[in-house]
């Protein structure tokens, strides 16, 4: 039996005399390289450098968004308020209340509630800071003189103002008589006013008519008060009817005197006395002789038969007492002013009332007995 031979020298042995498994193996081995060999590395990608040319024609880069800064809060605008009488806020009104609006028809002409002017100060010019502020002088209907003041707060220092908080008939008096506002502007019945609104008010940029002479009160009323307040007349212009080294306002010393009908022609300024409203001259003992017969009916000039200024009283020292000019006019005298004829007789009871001129208690059995019920 012969025996087969197997050439180990590397050469390439045919196929159909190689083992079947050798060669499967051997083509396995050969597929797996070929795939192996097919498999591509991925490439790096190499940065292309720009040239010069490129970089110039290139568009700028985006520069990146820099942080807002934070904007500072707005300051918070505080909104003015109107402060009344009483010190608290008040809201705006666009019509006047019914008991303002009664008031104000005691204000206007021929109410029988008369009142004048007597004097007027300023406490602070328009565009202060805190608005413009005056104060005046008002002779009320029952001769009584109150202190209006005309601010972003109004006052006044009548009863009817310091016990309710309102506004009173003196104010709106001043309001519509004296800074000539029309009945129907919205800043009459205001409790409280903004700066810009007095201002306007003040300076007379509301005004609607001329000025109303009639609410002016008279040299001897105006007089009159200056002496009972203890406050010193404003320099008067020198005229034609004052004469040099004489006080101001007084006449030359000539003429006869009115009481004894004698001479005045050489008197020294010691020995006669002039009147404040008229200027005209009497001398000294003959007044105090008219003086001391007139007492009891209030002291008058002899001329003008104007209230002597030197006669008059001082204001009371009580607190809370008001300065009360009825017994120097002849307006009081001619027409029944009492708080009876001006407000009845149950409301006049509750002024008097809350004025300490009588108890509540009294004042109620009177509002009581009045309505029919005591």
């Amino acid at each position: 039996m012969a025996s087969s031979v197997i050439d180990l020298t590397g050469g390439d042995a045919p196929l159909a005399t190689a083992c079947p498994h050798v060669a499967c193996a051997h083509a396995a081995c050969s597929i797996a390289a070929e795939a192996a060999a097919e498999e591509v590395k991925p490439k790096r990608r190499k940065r292309k450098v720009k040239t010069e040319t490129e970089e110039g024609n290139a568009p700028e880069p985006t520069p990146k968004k820099e942080r807002k800064e934070k904007k500072e809060p707005k300051p918070k605008v505080v909104k003015e308020q109107r402060i009344g009488p009483a010190g608290k806020a008040v809201k705006y009104s666009a019509k006047p209340c019914k008991a303002t609006k009664e008031r104000m028809d005691r204000a206007l002409p021929g109410s029988g509630h008369r009142m004048f002017l007597l004097s007027r100060a300023t406490l602070a010019q328009a565009g202060s800071e805190g608005g413009a502020k005056e104060q005046f002088d008002i002779l009320g209907a029952t001769g009584n003189v109150y202190k209006v003041t005309v601010a972003k707060s109004p006052s006044c220092t009548c009863p009817d103002a310091q016990r309710r908080g309102d506004l009173c008939k003196h104010y709106l008096y001043v309001m519509i008589r004296v800074l000539r506002l029309a009945a129907d502007d919205d800043l009459v019945w205001q409790r409280g006013l903004l700066t810009e609104e007095v201002d306007a008010v003040l300076s007379g940029q509301r005004s609607t008519r001329t000025v109303d002479r009639g609410v002016m009160a008279s040299a001897a009323l105006v007089e009159a008060h200056r002496r009972m307040c203890g406050t010193t007349a404003p320099a008067q212009p020198a005229d034609d009817s004052s004469a040099p080294g004489l006080p101001p306002g007084q006449r030359p010393i000539t003429g006869d005197c009115p009481v004894c009908y004698d001479d005045l022609d050489g008197c020294s300024t010691d020995q006669v006395v002039f009147c404040k409203s008229c200027g005209n001259n009497c001398h000294k003992q003959c007044f105090e002789r008219w003086s001391a017969a007139k007492r009891g009916q209030g002291v008058t000039c002899v001329w003008c038969r104007a209230p002597w200024a030197d006669a008059l009283p001082s204001p009371s020292a009580s607190s809370g007492a008001y300065v009360n000019l009825a017994s120097h006019t002849n307006h009081y005298g001619a027409r029944n002013t009492s708080l009876n004829n001006l407000y009845g007789a149950t409301n006049a009871a509750w002024i008097r009332a809350h004025a300490g001129e009588m108890s509540m208690r009294h004042a109620a059995n009177l509002t009581r007995v009045a309505s029919g019920r005591g």
